[in-house]
């Protein structure tokens, strides 16, 4: 279920992608080199400049009302269908207490969305751990949530390992996500929603990996091409400016901070408040 997505550090995303693709059988209706270049050929203009905000002042309730309404109500309740990647950042700098933070509250999000729509099919995840580009993890993938339990989702989430690698090659692993979602069945399907819940915390060091502001480049053509990416960030130590680069607009529906263990807790005790509101408010 598990693999080790090795491949040539002399050339990360060309030699790495095409030695990824030939051992783990991965068939994509486009081939990487034309991703590379859509990518690369990009000319969106983009706002380069930063404005603070409240994301990070929220509390706990304030936060949960957002992930309810932008990330369990819009999509995941009102939805027809919903592909989910998880990615879990594994880089020294996110260190072992963010990691597990990190991976604490991914696994309370899956245990909180429908049963009933991962025995049907109508949600499918799919997870990958990282620190270096050359040993990305998929934990599982689309194909293999069919049917599944939501229950053995989680515990499968649960059992990823921290990495503690050296470099954070958060770029590449966006990359790495996107070749993913094509493997899903209903990735053409204009009624499914795409969603990246990325956790890390946003100190990426392969930002040139494709030439300059690539983490900006290849965030901005995941967005344009109707990807939703929400960022689960935990602890103090944040690269707040690429955290918003990362994520989707409005950057305060789409920005999860989680301090620690215990504000995990309380978030998803909030989440599920919001949840409860709102199934009394739809059956009264």
């Amino acid at each position: 279920m598990k693999r080790t997505m090795a491949g040539c550090a002399c050339n990360i995303l060309v030699l790495a992608v095409l030695h990824f693709v030939s051992k783990a059988a991965i068939a994509a209706p486009s081939t990487f080199q034309e991703r590379f270049t859509d990518i690369t050929k990009d000319k969106r203009s983009v706002n380069t400049e930063y404005s603070a905000d409240d994301v990070y002042s929220r509390t706990s309730p304030q936060i949960a009302e957002s992930v309810y309404n932008n990330l369990f109500k819009d999509i995941i309740i009102d939805g027809k269908s919903t592909d989910i990647m998880l990615i879990l950042d594994g880089s020294s700098s996110m260190e072992s207490s963010g990691f597990l933070t990190a991976r604490k509250f991914l696994a309370r999000l899956v245990s909180m969305m429908p049963a009933e729509k991962f025995r049907d099919g109508s949600i499918k995840v799919s997870m990958i751990t990282y620190a270096l580009s050359e040993n990305v993890i998929r934990q599982f993938a689309f194909s293999w949530e069919y049917g599944i339990y939501r229950e053995m989702v989680r515990r499968n989430v649960k059992k990823a390992e921290y990495q503690d690698g050296y470099e954070n090659h958060g770029t590449s692993a966006l990359i790495w996500a996107s070749s993913l979602f094509e493997n899903s069945s209903r990735y053409t399907d204009p009624e499914t929603s795409k969603v990246i819940l990325y956790a890390t915390n946003g100190h990426i060091t392969d930002d040139d990996v494709l030439g300059l502001n690539s983490t900006r480049r290849v965030a901005t053509w995941l967005k344009s091409n109707g990807y939703k990416i929400f960022t689960v960030v935990p602890g103090n130590d944040v690269n707040r400016r690429t955290i918003r680069t990362i994520s989707s607009e409005p950057t305060i529906d789409h920005v999860i901070p989680v301090l620690n263990s215990q504000s995990v807790d309380s978030l998803a005790l909030n989440i599920r408040k919001e949840k409860r509101g709102s199934h009394h408010h739809r059956t009264t």
